[in-house]
């Protein structure tokens, strides 16, 4: 009876764990929207709603003629339509999971509903999965509270969020896969006698990096960490295992994005797209030879075992065969080199859109909250230096290979945190881990006075655990209310649902579904609630109409503005009132188009359309007057 209570409560405290992980990534979701939300279309965000028209879309062309392949949205970027850079793996998933909720509440509900809960069931997933990789690490105590401390990293936590079916917590699953799966691997007590043979580990490891692959160029990084944590634990440790593990770990990723290249794209495409931003023969160049370098590198180390036998010829073999790879890409696909954004967007948005958006800023920026994010997001990196200091005389082999791994990921992801804040979101699963460590150590710690019945309780165990469950959240929440208010942080939060009814009367009575220019990062939620046709988006293949779009609101030239607008065939333009781009817009001094919509003092080739009471403080809404 004891056994069976011991087993049924290492499954219960975990399973506990995820729920109120659950909890906490899920509900500020709910609590930034009333509840008459609740029963209509809502999701987090603005890439969410492009994802749904996206995947619906899709979706629907595979139904009605098995359109796989296609990834055009005709409705935005109008007339021209545009392809986005995303790839099919997040569409499969939110499309089968419609198709199994489907028979109950119908497929449109079966998409709603699944798109709810996808990120939330991955971050669940993820977190199931290093339970598995850590098991030599922590215990169910320990597993608990790794799964509250992922869902308290502040990033980590965002791409998590209920509502929010976007791709980013497909990447973080698969990190958190490879992740597991390189922990286990480096954890093996006998490496050379249990994973010469058995490179299983190392093949899904390689598989996972290149379904991230699959998913965003973006999963490069994950691919790195990947290489040079075998890279090195074969330099130091000059073991065979951890060369067969790079091997093998290389011939997965290889044979991964073959599959993967074949499924996103069409076989005209499969040796002549080349595309930096999305899945192409680039990336499958570089698994390729990546690939054959490693087996290279395998082979001669079986024909010449004296090459290997200290690490400065291990060092030298190893930075030779890195040359390979690198140089195929030099002379092939240069432009690989300049990253994805650096290849495939026109430079003039980096200024006028990529450098606003948040995830890309520093996380030490000019936002006043930055000190603290920082706090909350760097602030563990202490718990893991008290974790090595509590247990520097219990470490074991497995054990320091396991913290030489999180050590390097640290190593790794902070730099790149610092200088981009969506890095924060890798940095957390690596963080969490130590974190968990510590405070299932603190549990048994037996320092200090004790109190109650032999052999009696440390007086400060509680308060101490208590301390590394909340002070980042504490600390940041104390330095965050004693900061003044930032009136020009504030922007206002429209409900594109209140607007959609006149949206929707308007293009009855015109006969036809109508153009709708607005602010870019409004254009996708227009899209998805009306089904008219847009013109700006925030994504940087839609060069055209995030251009157009800025020009003809913030241009002082009038003229280009209805130029731009009759060119586009424009019908109506709708803005939230009082957000933070139209506050940019305003800081062009003159009479721009946003200046004269906010003072209501429209160009003659405009007209203000009426607004219910309940709503006309929240929107602009004009009509373009066509020319006879």
């Amino acid at each position: 009876m004891t056994e069976s209570r011991a087993r049924l409560k290492k499954i219960i405290v975990p399973a506990f764990g995820v729920i109120a992980a659950l909890v906490i990534i899920s509900a500020p979701s709910f609590a930034n929207n009333d509840i008459q939300q609740w029963g209509i279309d809502w999701f987090v965000g603005t890439d969410t709603y492009m994802r749904m028209v996206n995947v619906q879309n899709w979706f629907q062309g595979l139904l009605q003629n098995g359109a796989w392949y296609d990834n055009f949205t005709p409705k935005t970027n109008w007339p021209h339509g545009d392809t986005l850079h995303w790839t099919r793996p997040l569409d499969i998933l939110l499309a089968g999971g419609a198709l199994i909720l489907a028979p109950v509440v119908g497929l449109k509900s079966g998409f709603y509903l699944w798109a709810i809960a996808i990120s939330p069931v991955l971050a669940g997933v993820a977190m199931v999965v290093l339970f598995w990789a850590t098991r030599p690490l922590l215990d169910h105590r320990g597993h608990a509270a790794l799964a509250v401390f992922i869902a308290l990293m502040p990033i980590t936590r965002n791409y998590f969020y209920a509502a929010r079916p976007d791709h980013h917590s497909l990447i973080l699953l698969l990190f958190a896969t490879v992740l597991a799966l390189m922990l286990r691997m480096v954890m093996r007590s006998k490496p050379d006698v249990d994973q010469l043979y058995a490179p299983t580990l190392a093949i899904l490891a390689g598989v996972a990096c290149g379904v991230g692959l699959w998913v965003s160029v973006e999963s490069l990084v994950t691919l790195l960490f990947a290489l040079l944590a075998l890279g090195l634990f074969w330099l130091v440790q000059g073991s065979n295992a951890r060369l067969n593990d790079l091997r093998w770990l290389l011939w997965g990723l290889a044979l991964s994005t073959t599959a993967a290249l074949m499924i996103e794209r069409p076989p005209g495409e499969w040796l002549s797209a080349v595309e930096y931003d999305r899945l192409s023969i680039p990336h499958w160049t570089l698994a390729a030879a990546l690939a054959l370098a490693g087996e290279g590198l395998w082979r001669l180390s079986k024909l010449a075992p004296q090459l290997y036998a200290n690490w400065p010829g291990r060092l030298g073999l190893g930075i030779a065969t890195a040359a390979v790879p690198a140089m195929v890409m030099a002379v092939l696909f240069v432009e690989f080199y300049q990253g994805p954004f650096g290849a495939a967007m026109d430079p003039r948005l980096a200024g006028l859109w990529l450098g606003r958006i948040q995830e890309v800023q520093h996380l030490f920026s000019d936002d006043q909250h930055a000190t603290a994010r920082a706090v909350l997001t760097l602030g563990p990196l202490v718990f893991m230096g008290f974790w090595l200091w509590l247990i520097r005389a219990e470490i074991t082999p497995e054990k320091r290979n396991a913290i030489w791994l999180l050590g390097l990921g640290v190593a790794l992801l902070v730099p790149l945190t610092l200088y981009q804040i969506r890095w924060a979101a890798y940095l957390g699963f690596v963080l969490a881990i130590p974190w968990a460590a510590l405070t299932e150590r603190l549990y048994d710690w037996r320092g200090g006075p004790m109190v109650g019945p032999a052999p009696g309780t440390p007086v400060f165990r509680v308060p101490l655990v208590a301390f590394v469950f909340l002070s980042p959240i504490l600390i940041t929440s104390a330095m965050v209310l004693s900061m003044p208010d930032d009136e020009d942080a504030k922007s206002a939060s429209c409900k594109w649902s209140d607007l959609t009814p006149v949206l929707l009367q308007m293009g009855e009575k015109a006969g036809r579904p109508l153009v709708v220019m607005s602010r870019i990062h409004e254009g996708p939620e227009m899209l998805y609630r009306t089904g008219y046709r847009v013109i700006g988006t925030p994504y940087h293949r839609n060069t055209d109409g995030i251009l157009d779009t800025f020009y003809t609101f913030a241009d002082l030239d009038l003229n280009r503005a209805r130029s731009i607008v009759q060119r586009r065939q424009v019908d109506v333009v709708a803005m939230c009132r009082d957000t933070a781009e139209e506050r940019a817009y305003l800081k062009v001094e003159g009479n721009t188009l946003t200046r004269l919509m906010v003072d209501e003092n429209p160009p003659n080739w405009m007209k203000k359309v009426p607004l219910p009471t309940e709503i006309e403080e929240k929107f602009h809404l004009y009509t373009v007057v066509r020319q006879p």
